[in-house]
């Protein structure tokens, strides 16, 4: 799932794009996606919508400065 997905991401600096709506993420997910976001320096654009984040999966964020 995604945390084989952002173990993944880091090999892929120069990304863009990265499209996850709809793609059931919840707050497992979303914390390891927030640990490998800062490793993608070159993305621009991040779509998450009609995931089922809720306050749990958006407190992911939280370990991104």
């Amino acid at each position: 799932g995604m945390e084989a997905l952002a173990k993944a991401l880091p090999q892929l600096s120069g990304l863009q794009h990265l499209d996850l709506g709809s793609m059931e993420l919840g707050a497992a997910g979303m914390e390891a996606l927030a640990k490998a976001l800062p490793q993608l320096s070159g993305l621009q654009h991040l779509n998450l919508s009609s995931n089922k984040l809720g306050n749990a999966g958006l407190c992911g964020f939280d370990v991104v400065h």
